[in-house]
């Protein structure tokens, strides 16, 4: 932060005090069990232990406690007085700026060329706030978020659709604090319910005594789903998106309420667009032809579109659009789907020693092989999306769940072909306000259509994308968008970069049992960040540039030789990523010979051929790692 940065936010933080000061009295009047907080002094760790979560905070946040404490305190007592995450417990969040020209709208003198729909750089921070808020809070439909730029204030809600910007407000006039604040304080603090504030409907918390752990959370289809239908959430989530307009995906463990308290289940919550198979109709689809439950591939339960009751009785689907009015909907509407699974796991990287990592690889890797057989890729392979399983039997060590953007074979189906015809007027229904001689009645016959709403080629999650779908995101904005048509071998491709990811992930976990300020920690941080905590296409392409250069990744080099990670798979990444090289032209290796050797072919100098990866290509390698490393 430059010095010129630092002053404007010291100025800025001398409004905090005031500002609270009004929120609260407010608070205190209504009798409010809420109050507003200074948050910018909180010290946030990583969520979860993963440093991808990045330390950002806003001013100030609506919590859970009496306002009236909070009147009584300031200053350094009132930060001693919150212990909790900025973001856990945040109900609303809000953004302090000095200059009435900072709001989220563009100035009417605004410079000649500029785009009026181009955020003002407010908003992306704002949007980045709600981002790690929805994140933290995970059944949390919407965030809102209040940005007050000097004498005025704005109310942002956010959502998965993007962001809708109430008028502009005075926080302030010639009379005083003006209505509008004063309301907007009350509504937040007093008024709102939990499931006003964004809580998903179908959710209910029951927050614990111990305000360090997760609440759980009672979760169902909708609104009034049957206790056959529920199921509570049991610790933190197992997997979680920190993007906005994502997915927003969460897996939880959970128990269902009218079963066994001992089994365990799993669920992921996740939006799709309304062009998009449901997952459920996908799983019921492998279902059908047995491939559910076998090696690498989760057990299916059931699952459908989360259910929004209305006003009237009437029940639609919980979407973007049911949210909004009807003035802000989007063209094509995002749903909220649920599923449950019998398969119940636990993440990739907490894998027992390396045989248990290995032999979990390789169930994957038949999961894989699978779903080639019926022609099905899965097309987001990530590291929230393998589970370690707690079946026992061999083969079955870990398996595949997210088969949301999974691409099927074109299906057939009845649908109905609807024919009109015209009636006479006096047999239309009195509430039908028709002209006369319009068709007011249809006829319906039944034809076979094929449906192959796919979704688009380019799909997965960014950091574990094969390398030429992420090189055709980076293309795509100069040259125009032409897909590159997804196959197996990018599924397999996506495993090794999983792969990297868990020893990462592990050596990270391991490094957290050092002291805070020690080297070796903060170095194994660094390294993760660099290799994980990138967000766009082109920045993680530009730190796998080198992957048609060298033998590994410019961080695993390091992290092999700080030895953060078990002894016999220290060599696993350099041995590992020729498998990706190997389907780009690039230079040769010292272990792409290695690689070709155990491939069964002769290590060459030149020319290299192109060679997409086979599920036997990567069974034959963990298989013959093991072996030369004795591992299994």
């Amino acid at each position: 932060m430059s010095n010129a940065d630092g002053k404007e936010k010291h100025l800025e933080r001398q409004m905090y005090p005031h500002l609270l000061c009004i929120l609260n009295t407010v608070a205190t009047g209504s009798n409010a069990s809420r109050y507003f907080r200074d948050a910018h002094a909180d010290k946030i760790s990583y969520e979860d232990g993963c440093p991808a979560f990045t330390l950002i905070k806003p001013d100030l946040v609506l919590d859970v406690g009496s306002p009236q404490v909070a009147l009584s305190q300031s200053g350094k007592a009132a930060a001693r007085h919150s212990k909790r995450s900025a973001w856990h417990d945040a109900l609303c969040f809000i953004e302090v700026k000095r200059h009435s020209n900072a709001g989220p709208y563009h100035a009417r003198s605004a410079p000649s060329g500029l785009d009026p729909f181009t955020p003002k750089p407010v908003v992306s921070q704002a949007a980045d706030y709600a981002r790690l808020h929805m994140s933290c809070r995970p059944f949390q439909l919407f965030s809102i978020g209040i940005v007050i730029f000097a004498s005025d204030f704005t109310v942002s809600v956010f959502d998965r659709g993007g962001v809708m910007h109430s008028p502009q407000m005075k926080v302030f006039d010639d009379d005083g604090v003006t209505s509008d604040f004063i309301r907007v304080a009350h509504l937040l603090s007093c008024s709102l319910t939990e499931h006003e504030l964004g809580l998903d409907p179908t959710v209910t918390s029951s927050p614990n005594a111990d305000l360090t752990t997760v609440p759980s959370y009672t979760v169902g289809f909708t609104p009034h789903t049957p206790p056959c239908d529920s199921w509570r959430t049991i610790g933190r989530p197992i997997w979680r998106s920190y993007s906005l307009l994502g997915r927003g995906t969460v897996v939880w463990r959970v128990q269902a309420l009218d079963a066994d308290p001992t089994r365990l289940l799993i669920l992921k919550s996740a939006w799709r667009h309304q062009d998009r198979k449901g997952e459920a109709e996908i799983y019921k689809y492998m279902d059908q032809r047995g491939i559910t439950g076998t090696q690498g591939i989760a057990s299916f339960r059931n699952g459908q579109d989360v259910v929004h009751a209305l006003t009237g009785g009437r029940e639609l689907p919980l979407s973007v659009n049911a949210l909004r009015p009807t003035q802000a909907r989007i063209p094509k509407d995002i749903i909220l789907h649920r599923v449950v699974l019998n398969s119940v796991g636990k993440p990739l990287w907490e894998y027992d020693d390396p045989a248990h990592f290995l032999r979990a690889l390789l169930a994957i890797v038949e999961g894989i092989r699978t779903l080639q057989q019926h022609n099905i890729q899965h097309r987001d392979i990530s590291a929230g999306n393998i589970l370690l399983s707690v079946d026992p039997r061999p083969g079955y060590e870990a398996f595949l769940t997210d088969f949301e953007l999974a691409k099927i074979p074109p299906q057939s189906r009845l649908v109905p072909n609807s024919i009109p015809i015209q009636v006479p007027v006096v047999q239309m229904p009195k509430e039908r306000k028709v002209p006369p001689a319009v068709t007011v009645m249809r006829t319906t016959s039944w034809h076979e259509e094929v449906d192959d709403r796919q979704g688009p080629e380019m799909t997965g999650t960014l950091q574990f994308m094969a390398i030429a779908m992420l090189e055709n995101c980076v293309r795509h904005k100069k040259q125009g968008y032409v897909p590159v048509p997804h196959a197996t071998h990018h599924d397999l491709e996506s495993v090794v970069w999983v792969a990297e990811y868990v020893l990462f992930r592990r050596a990270y976990r391991n490094a957290l049992e050092l002291p805070e300020k020690d080297e070796l920690r903060k170095e194994v941080v660094r390294l993760f960040q660099e290799e994980f905590g990138r967000l766009n296409p082109g920045a993680i392409l530009r730190s796998r540039s080198a992957t048609k250069e060298w033998d590994t990744t410019s961080g695993a080099r390091q992290l092999v030789e700080l030895r953060c990670v078990d002894e016999q798979l220290l060599e696993l990444l350099p041995k590992l990523v020729p498998a990706v090289k190997e389907q780009y032209p690039a230079p040769n290796s010292d272990n792409l010979g290695w690689w070709r050797t155990m491939r069964g072919k002769e290590p060459v100098e030149e020319p290299q051929v192109i060679s997409p990866l086979t599920c036997d290509d990567l069974k034959i390698f963990f298989k013959q790692y093991a072996t030369t490393f004795h591992i299994f």
